[in-house]
């Protein structure tokens, strides 16, 4: 099976968000281990 390359390229935090989906299949999941500590508590990501 071809690589198919993207149209752009992902950011530091896309592709994180992405493995740790890949890994849990739960979204939120993912959300709340790449959020940004700085400017989105865990109370805000439910």
């Amino acid at each position: 099976m071809p690589i198919i390359q993207p149209a752009v390229a992902l950011s530091t935090r896309q592709e994180a968000f992405c493995r740790h989906y890949a890994a849990s299949g739960n979204a939120a999941d993912a959300a709340r281990q790449t959020a940004d500590r700085e400017f989105v508590p865990d109370h805000d990501i439910s």
